[in-house]
């Protein structure tokens, strides 16, 4: 649980370091690094490794576990990773309408960060903080409307 939860951190700042470098080539006409396709495969082979492991060892209660949930998440994370290696293999030339599945696609790469919240799940002092700030946003709130009504009073 503990490397899956470090993978899952390294692939989130993947995928940032991924979207910072395609605008690059996209805009500024960077050179395309072979190593960031090489890498993208790495973490698809680990999560769907990760995947069979827990499916043959659950059996059944994979599906209808107290986890299925997650399982079913992370299930249709691994296809969508394996469907956009795939298209990006062929660069995008099936006979599909290509515009609307590569904007999904591209969609589906920013969900992958969801994949976040398992590992926040697990940092129960984090998660505190994290809910504490949130809720407080609300007294932040009113705080701000006393300090313009004050300011605009005088």
């Amino acid at each position: 649980q503990g490397m899956a939860s470090a993978v899952i951190l390294l692939n989130a700042i993947f995928i940032g370091y991924k979207a910072n470098h395609e605008l690059g080539v996209q805009a500024y006409g960077d050179p395309e690094a072979g190593w960031v396709a090489l890498v993208e495969v790495l973490f698809l082979l680990f999560f769907l490794g990760e995947l069979i492991v827990r499916g043959v060892a659950e059996r059944i209660l994979f599906f209808f576990g107290s986890e299925w949930k997650w399982n079913l998440f992370d299930s249709l994370l691994v296809s969508e990773m394996l469907v956009d290696r795939i298209m990006s293999i062929n660069d995008g030339h099936l006979d599909l309408p290509s515009f609307s599945l590569g904007r999904m696609l591209r969609l589906a790469r920013f969900i992958r960060l969801m994949r976040l919240t398992r590992v926040v799940r697990n940092l129960t002092s984090l998660r505190l903080l994290v809910f504490t700030i949130l809720d407080s946003f609300s007294s932040l709130l009113w705080c701000f409307v006393a300090l313009v009504f004050i300011i605009y009073v005088f």
